[in-house]
């Protein structure tokens, strides 16, 4: 079932909206299975289409009607289907993100304490030509940053989608296979205000860092795919 709801065309009300839906479903409230919901654009750099089950949302700042046309109603999966993303990408004169799985945590406070780093992080505002953070940079704002002097353990957190908190997070080749992942996984969280619900976003295929997630405390709750705005698209 296809679900047809009036656009909301303000940016402020369509992040608060998505926002919303984020928050609840990070503290286990499903919304309700009833199709796709189109809200408009977001404020920030990002459109957006963003799925649970049976119940997607698509933030773009295309009509209503149009991204229906384009979508087959008798099919839950239809808004992450590779033509529909293909399409909507090509309207928006961007291109797709991979689609991710969505994973959260009500709280940092609520995860496990993670062992130790055999490397010490602290915050770094210097550290803005680091891969990790200049991609952080390019989704989200407010981005903080922890990382050690050898930069073997890079943790950034920011606001990024709908003005969600979301983390990152890059751990030497030489670190790795040994837990430290969860560990800089719950240091990135930490990064973020207390009692806020922090986000990550992983790839389906890249099976160890899902693995670091889970063991991190994060639980996945969907999954989206992201259009970054061209830089002179507004």
């Amino acid at each position: 079932m296809t679900a047809h709801r009036p656009t909301v065309t303000d940016r402020d009300a369509a992040s608060a909206h998505l926002l919303e839906v984020l928050s609840a479903v990070a503290r286990g409230e499903l919304p309700l299975r009833d199709g796709v919901h189109v809200i408009g654009a977001l404020g920030g750099a990002v459109d957006a289409v963003v799925a649970f089950p049976f119940h997607s949302i698509v933030a773009t700042s295309l009509s209503s009607e149009e991204v229906h046309d384009r979508l087959d109603p008798d099919d839950p999966a239809a808004s992450l289907r590779a033509t529909f993303l293909a399409w909507l990408a090509e309207r928006l004169a961007t291109t797709s993100g991979s689609i991710d799985v969505v994973l959260a945590c009500p709280d940092a406070a609520a995860l496990p304490v993670p062992k130790s780093l055999p490397v010490q992080i602290e915050r770094r505002d210097d550290l803005v030509v680091h891969p990790r953070v200049e991609r952080a940079m390019d989704y989200r704002r407010d981005v903080m940053v922890a990382a050690d002097d050898r930069l073997q353990a890079v943790a950034c957190a920011g606001r990024g989608l709908a003005g969600r908190w979301e983390i990152s997070f890059e751990l030497d080749e030489s670190l790795r296979g040994h837990g430290h992942g969860a560990a800089l996984a719950i240091a990135a969280a930490a990064l973020a205000p207390p009692g806020e619900p922090v986000f990550a976003q992983v790839a389906p295929a890249n099976t160890t860092s899902l693995r670091t997630m889970l063991a991190a405390g994060f639980t996945p709750i969907g999954a989206e795919a992201l259009f970054l705005r061209r830089r002179d698209g507004g």
